[in-house]
């Protein structure tokens, strides 16, 4: 059984919005975050130091908390990747997760003092773990199944044919995983997935700013 995971950026408070993290301050991320945006696997990378928080609210309400998932805002590596703390690793460490992946170890000034956080890119070539062949969307809407596909590049083409063509969107019925990963990247509908033991090893460690919601469609391993 799968879970969708998702930072928790919202709060019923004054400050109302999460911080993000923000590398601007990182002397060398001209040299690395570029690479790291394009796929790249840097095993040399130094350490980053360092990030900071920051939101769309005022200044003083930008490090109003601080938990185990930030996103990124500013100056960053870009798309596919979330700011976690050492210990929301430390636990990641101890599952299967999904091809390809890697932590980048940085610095976070948060109210003074440098903490060590992650860069946990983990969308390198995430196509590769997706059956597609034996995936099935429907027209959304509809009860019509669409031809079957072999690859994302495929997939991806059938969508936007369909959308400008027809006006119609692709509602994924089944998802096909060639692992039974405990963290997954579903690339076709940019959700991330967790399996139920991670999802239960996450809340026993009281990992904070995490949330979990059911899936509309079902998660199937080949």
């Amino acid at each position: 059984m799968y879970f969708k995971l998702d930072i928790q950026r919202l709060y019923d408070s004054p400050q109302q919005v999460i911080g993000h993290a923000n590398g601007e301050w990182v002397p060398n991320r001209k040299d690395y975050f570029p690479r790291i945006a394009k796929g790249e696997i840097l095993k040399d990378a130094p350490v980053f130091d360092y990030f900071f928080l920051e939101s769309y609210g005022k200044k003083k309400d930008w490090e109003w908390k601080l938990q185990d998932a930030h996103g990124f805002i500013g100056k960053t590596p870009r798309l596919g990747c979330w700011y976690i703390s050492d210990r929301f690793k430390n636990l990641l460490e101890h599952f299967s997760i999904s091809k390809d992946y890697h932590f980048y170890e940085t610095r976070l000034l948060y109210k003074g003092d440098k903490i060590k956080y992650w860069i946990f890119h983990y969308s390198i070539n995430p196509w590769q773990n997706m059956v597609f062949d034996k995936s099935i969307w429907l027209i959304k809407g509809e009860d019509d199944i669409i031809e079957k596909v072999s690859t994302y590049e495929q997939f991806s083409a059938v969508r936007s044919n369909y959308y400008l063509d027809l006006k119609k969107d692709l509602e994924l019925k089944k998802a096909v995983f060639n692992y039974s990963f405990d963290f997954i990247n579903n690339i076709t509908e940019a959700h991330l997935l967790v399996s139920k033991r991670l999802k239960n090893a996450i809340e026993d460690a009281g990992l904070e700013g995490l949330e979990f919601s059911e899936l509309n469609y079902t998660v199937e391993i080949f």
